[in-house]
């Protein structure tokens, strides 16, 4: 029998602390579908990214590259395409997930480059 694969939803918040949701302890957050979401499936509890930079945080956690490597922060802030052809959101696409992005995305890509294609952008 083959194994069905698993459904993946992929959260990031940028400037949320440990404490601000239900699960983490907090008694008085009121975040139901976040409950249900982290009590289905995985909570990752511990990273730790060497930049401060929320764009270059986002650019590190896609690749797993030093931003350095990625090229993005306040100075740059653009990332090259065949960077970002690695990161996960291509390799889940490549592997016939559907994928898309919804919110802040807070990274593009350096000029006359196309971005990999995605199935949704909003």
């Amino acid at each position: 029998m083959a194994h069905k694969r698993p459904n993946i939803v992929f959260l990031l918040a940028d400037d949320q602390s440990y404490w601000s949701t239900r699960f983490n302890g907090n008694p008085v957050a009121n975040t139901p579908n976040l409950e249900r979401l982290a009590a289905d499936g995985v909570v990752f509890d511990r990273y730790y990214d060497c930049s401060p930079i929320c764009m270059a945080s986002r650019a590190t956690l896609a690749t797993g590259l030093y931003e350095y490597r990625t090229g993005c922060n306040f100075e740059h802030g653009q990332m090259r395409a065949q960077m970002f052809a690695s990161s996960y959101h291509v390799r889940l696409r490549n592997a016939g997930y559907y994928t898309g992005y919804a919110g802040k995305f807070g990274f593009g890509m350096e000029r006359n480059d196309e971005i990999p294609r995605v199935d949704y952008c909003g």
